[in-house]
């Protein structure tokens, strides 16, 4: 939401957002869909084969509720848990990976992440991936006008390299 109203303000060209559906009032482009994973301990997400006893059975980190990785995260625990279940969930907002990721290690989180996220993080971090129809689309968007000459620019160097 900052960086739209940045956008509206002025204040920024162009944003990455990481969001299902993009403002009608704003141009887009659509750069990248991250694949994301229920993440936890090793032990954690070997010890049941039903997810959805091991979501109730632990805290679940997650970003604040407007960010779009919070709407995906929304969207997997919808699709994967029934409403009696989703009642019993802990969930504790944190907005920063690295701190989601040391309470996964250290303190018995479970979290939902982008893979890429997560992917180089050795020591005890396992992965469920989680599939294509839970990926985070991480989007180009710009004002009209002034702001689609730097959009323009940006998806052309992008697709120079």
């Amino acid at each position: 939401e900052e960086l739209l109203s940045g956008l509206k303000g002025g204040r920024f060209d162009a944003a990455m957002l990481d969001v299902e559906t993009v403002p009608p009032e704003y141009e887009a482009r659509l750069i990248y869909w991250s694949p994301l994973a229920l993440v936890g301990t090793q032990a954690a997400l070997e010890s049941t084969a039903d997810l959805g006893a091991l979501l109730a059975s632990m805290p679940i980190a997650v970003p604040s509720p407007k960010s779009g990785l919070r709407q995906a995260v929304t969207r997997y625990l919808d699709a994967t848990l029934g409403e009696a279940q989703r009642e019993k969930l802990t969930l504790i907002e944190i907005d920063s990976i690295p701190v989601i990721v040391n309470l996964i290690l250290h303190h018995g989180f479970l979290s939902v992440l982008p893979e890429a996220s997560v992917s180089n993080i050795r020591g005890d971090l396992g992965r469920v991936p989680l599939g294509e129809e839970h990926a985070l689309p991480l989007r180009l968007v710009w004002p009209p006008g002034g702001g689609r000459s730097v959009g323009a620019m940006v998806l052309a160097l992008m697709d120079e390299a």
